[in-house]
């Protein structure tokens, strides 16, 4: 039997992947090792180069090399990454007998391109993300699967990592003051809402402040709680490795990442397995697989400084509920558990190779 071979392709360069400091891609690009072999294509790698990393074979090609390395590789299955210009590129330069698998992550409608309709399935990592697909590109909804991304839910389970680094721990305490530390982890954009956030900790007693982790100018941010006279209480770091996050989960009094839109919202997953108390808007898809008082303190109306900061304040003062909400919170993560979303992949993938077949 021949092996199976998968093509992703991404207009984003594999060091891109690489920096957020995964160690877990080759299972995030092919969950379970369904396919024996997996190559990374992108204008954006070193032009000419084939390497081997991390289970891949990278390929670094100009666009118009894309058909020719296709039917030199002749894999089972193309994937793309985004449902913009990857999707649109690899539809428009198809391969007869090769169908093509578009992964949308994001309800952001630029990033969902009318050449959707084309891909023989579309795999969203949401249901909110499904019905954005269906409504702005008009994709039949028997061609949409639902897979959320690889989330390797175990690595932030302080069950099975119960011990903190010292030297980790070392460097929180250089870093940021003694107090209750409201978590927010993402990008530092508009969808994230940290300005409603920073507003909300003006409203706290002092011993709250926040912690923003991600990549982004940070200044808006701290001319923000400047002028809220809270700059003392704010702070931010740079992007860092996904496998030092579970410290930063563990010494949190609450996650709170009050979005304004999300995709599917990794690191809520990662923070519910590891038992973070975690306020957030009440949205999908945040709302699909968190419930109010149940799991996470869901705000209606996340743009109010002052519902989130009552959210905060109760999820960080009172005992029972924190108890409540992080034990519930591990057991929602566990609908994200590698082995399910391995199957689901696997099911979904052989789906696809029995219609071409």
């Amino acid at each position: 039997m021949k092996e199976k071979r998968l093509v992703f392709f991404s207009i984003n360069s594999f060091r891109d992947f690489t920096n957020v400091g995964r160690d877990d891609l080759v299972e995030y690009f092919n969950p379970g090792g369904f396919f024996a072999e997996v190559y990374f294509l992108s204008p954006y790698d070193e032009l000419g180069a084939v390497q081997v990393a991390n289970g891949f074979t990278v390929i670094g090609l100009r666009p118009e090399q894309y058909r020719e390395t296709i039917r030199q590789i002749a894999p089972d299955v193309i994937r793309t990454y985004g449902g913009a210009g990857a999707a649109t590129f690899a539809l428009a330069n198809r391969i007869p007998g090769v169908p093509i698998a578009v992964g949308v992550h994001d309800t952001y409608a630029p990033f969902i391109h009318p050449s959707l309709v084309f891909a023989d399935m579309v795999i969203c990592v949401s249901r909110v993300v499904a019905e954005a697909v269906v409504k702005i590109a008009h994709v039949d909804p028997a061609r949409i699967r639902i897979l959320p991304d690889y989330i390797n839910i175990h690595k932030f389970s302080l069950v099975d990592h119960p011990v903190i680094k010292p030297d980790f721990m070392r460097q929180i305490e250089a870093k940021i003051p003694q107090g209750k530390c409201i978590l927010h982890i993402g990008r530092k954009v508009e969808s994230k809402n940290w300005d409603t956030l920073v507003s909300a900790v003006k409203l706290l007693p002092e011993e709250y402040y926040c912690l923003l982790i991600g990549r982004g100018d940070e200044q808006p941010i701290y001319q923000l709680a400047e002028s809220l006279g809270i700059r003392d209480r704010v702070f931010c770091l740079p992007v860092i490795k996904n496998s030092d996050l579970i410290n930063w989960y563990a010494n949190c009094a609450c996650f709170c990442l009050p979005s304004r839109w999300e995709g599917l919202g990794m690191v809520f997953i990662e923070a519910a397995a590891s038992g973070c108390c975690i306020v957030t808007a009440d949205i999908p898809p945040m709302n699909e697989y968190f419930t109010h008082d149940k799991n996470a303190y869901l705000v209606k109306n996340g743009e109010n400084p002052y519902e989130l900061a009552a959210g905060i304040a109760k999820v960080c003062s009172d005992a029972v509920y924190r108890r409540t909400l992080g034990a519930n919170a591990r057991l929602a993560a566990k609908e994200f558990a590698p082995e399910k979303i391995n199957r689901q992949a696997s099911t979904i993938y052989n789906e696809l190779l029995l219609k071409f077949t």
